[in-house]
């Protein structure tokens, strides 16, 4: 691969790394658990939360939902997967060094020593999808290693054989007609159609082929929407079933085959929601469950490069707007487009115009704003719009109204992602409860009904489609549920966001969570400023907070939960917050206070005022009477005071 050598040169060193890393038996980064070297094999049954071992028994006799379960098999499942295997091939084939090469060889028999067909954690079923994603694996082995005169024949007879005995037992357990048509299937469906597309000469190779495509192309019909949002709504889920998806849509281009036409206009506005969401450490937030799993893995930092998905649609579809989105070339788009992906890139980005710096994405009602001057980034999440049924709402979190925010480059306020699916019930509910989202509530409530079920999500509040407007940026979510009325709305004056909240229903008090990483340089609350209600920072100890950073299965990096909370005033039905978050150098607004208590803040370019605010600014009469905020811009060489009662209130 010379244009990897010559265009990704620094990319080329990193692969070759983690290369050298699975030599020395450091397989943290496919399970995260793994921190241990393990040589000269990993220990496929090894459970790495207990100690304990996983029975080499009937696969269909291992129970591993039990709670007499040896321990937590997600963290296995990732070793099984062998995400591994093509990162040798990689390597071996950008340095010619024999190690990669053997290793590879001497890890895929390893595999089939100890996990004879139908018999370990391996082989389980229905939970196919583990089968699914290790035949993508072993597939793409073999066409990395085809056709190359110092790869033994016999190297690639075993692979081929393992693909053949694998797909049999992907087929027998496949069920395209599930009543619950989630990511499972999309995956499932992948791992049946590439056998069956890639190896004709197989017997059961036409009947792969056609149930595996049928299977793959119903479920992105479904589980994409008009919008080319994923309908689990999970962004983690999103960019897993987009992998699959992309994968597939490269194969049908190099093949000729017209399985996924039709899907080319989802697809690039689900590669479109992936690249806004991207934050600035080329992360994807964590909105819903944070199952942060890959497809393939063809860059050395994928779960970094989000935008690499709009890079290469954009070369398959020549669209010059995903270039834009993508913003470069990842080395991945030539491993899965071809070795001149460079020069039609450069094309591409010639026709290409400016991007939008706000992006509303209807489905999930979501706003997104970037500013990549100062390394700002805004994510404002107002819940799905609909659920659909025989998708469900399994990886939904009690988040609506939720705010994500990077300030300067750095993170400010997170999402905490997930707990283990199969761990704790408490644990998982509380990662999901509404007061561990940046949002309001009303004395803790949650905004939707979690039970103590791993996925029940129930009696959903009902979200109107958000309204923005630029210049300023303002923005306003209203949902209502089973825990009262909440409206939200943001500003963007300057750098300066202003956060504000009226909470309506049964209850005396209110409170409003803010979850902040840890970032060791100074406390994240001290950027918050209230000026409606006390703010008191509250740090937590529980090791069940998390955010800002990969933390695949319970793999977590600390978080605090910051709150401030108000009480209901004598004779008003709502509760109401004001909040702002500053940069750093960012100069405080003026508080002005009407006759009735509203507020208003001031700054030389204008004020801001909420519902129902009305005085004097700058020697005119003032009366804000929509249910938004009203951004007043004020007029050059105006000058003025503000009303004496007015200050004396703001002063007290």
């Amino acid at each position: 691969m010379c244009v990897i050598e010559e265009q990704f040169p620094e990319e080329r060193l990193e692969l070759l790394f983690r290369a050298d890393r699975i030599l020395a038996g450091d397989f943290s980064e496919f399970c995260p658990l793994a921190t241990e070297p393990q040589l000269p094999f990993p220990r496929w049954h090894h459970d790495l939360t207990t100690g304990a071992e996983w029975p080499v028994s009937w696969a269909r006799k291992i129970d591993y939902s039990s709670p007499q379960r040896p321990g937590e098999i997600r963290h296995l499942w990732d070793l099984h997967r062998q995400l591994f295997l093509p990162a040798l091939a990689q390597a071996w084939r950008l340095s010619r060094d024999r190690r990669y090469l053997d290793r590879l060889a001497a890890l895929y028999l390893d595999w089939w020593r100890c996990n004879p067909l139908g018999r370990g954690i391996g082989w389980i079923g229905p939970q196919i999808q583990e089968h699914a994603l290790r035949n993508v694996q072993w597939i793409t082995c073999f066409y990395l290693l085809l056709d190359d005169p110092d790869v033994p024949e016999t190297l690639l007879a075993d692979l081929l054989q393992g693909i053949q005995l694998q797909t049999a037992v992907l087929d027998w357990y496949y069920k395209p007609d599930k009543p619950v048509s989630h990511n499972h299937l999309v995956s499932e469906s992948l791992g049946l159609w590439m056998a069956g597309l890639l190896f004709p000469t197989l017997p059961q190779a036409g009947r792969w082929r056609q149930r595996g495509g049928e299977g793959l192309r119903a479920a992105l019909d479904l589980q994409f929407g008009a919008d080319g949002l994923h309908k689990e709504w999970a962004s983690n889920y999103h960019c897993f079933v987009l992998e699959s998806a992309l994968l597939a849509r490269c194969l049908c281009a190099h093949h000729g085959d017209p399985l996924l036409d039709g899907l080319d206009e989802r697809l690039a506005l689900a590669a479109r929601f992936a690249a806004r969401a991207t934050q600035p450490d080329g992360r994807i937030p964590y909105i819903g469950d944070a199952d942060d799993a890959l497809v393939y893995l063809w860059s050395a930092h994928p779960h970094q490069q989000r935008r690499r998905y709009a890079a290469t649609l954009a070369l398959l579809l020549d669209n010059p707007e995903l270039a834009a989105e993508a913003g470069e070339l990842p080395a991945e788009s030539v491993w899965l487009v071809g070795p001149d992906a460079p020069e039609r890139w450069h094309a591409l980005l010639r026709r290409a115009g400016p991007l939008d710096p706000v992006s509303v994405h209807a489905g999930l009602n979501t706003l997104i704003a970037q500013d990549d001057r100062h390394g700002d980034w805004l994510l404002v999440h107002g819940g799905p719009s609909r659920i659909e049924p025989k998708v469900g709402s399994s990886h939904l979190h009690a988040d609506w109204g939720s705010v994500l925010v990077w300030l300067a480059g750095r993170e400010v306020w997170t999402d905490p992602g997930t707990w283990l699916y199969n761990g704790s019930d408490e644990s998982r509910h509380l990662l999901r409860a509404t007061r561990s989202h940046t949002t309001a509530s009303l004395e803790g409530r949650d905004q939707c009904d979690l039970g103590l079920g791993r996925f029940r999500v129930d009696d959903l509040p009902l979200s109107e489609p958000l309204t923005w407007q630029t210049d300023p940026l303002q923005v306003r979510i209203h949902t209502r549920g089973r825990a009262g009325a909440h409206t939200r709305q943001l500003a963007r004056i300057g750098r300066t966001l202003v956060l504000w909240d009226e909470l309506t229903g049964a209850g005396e008090w209110a409170e409003t969570s803010f979850i902040t990483p840890v970032t060791g340089e100074r406390e994240a609350w001290s950027l918050l400023r209230a000026t409606r209600a006390g703010f008191t920072p509250v740090q937590t100890g529980s090791a069940a907070w998390a955010g800002g950073r990969s933390r695949r299965y319970g793999v977590l990096e600390p978080a605090r939960r910051l709150e401030s909370r108000a009480g209901r005033e004598p004779g008003q039905e709502s509760i109401r917050f004001l909040h702002l978050l500053l940069p750093d150098g960012e100069a405080l607004p003026e508080l002005v206070v009407d006759a009735a208590g509203g507020l208003a803040l001031a700054w030389p370019s204008g004020l801001l005022s909420e519902p129902g605010w009305s005085a004097q600014w700058k020697k005119r009469s003032i009366t804000n009477q929509t249910d938004t905020l009203h951004w007043e811009a004020n007029p050059a060489g105006v000058s003025g005071d503000f009303p004496c009662a007015a200050q004396e209130k703001a002063q007290s």
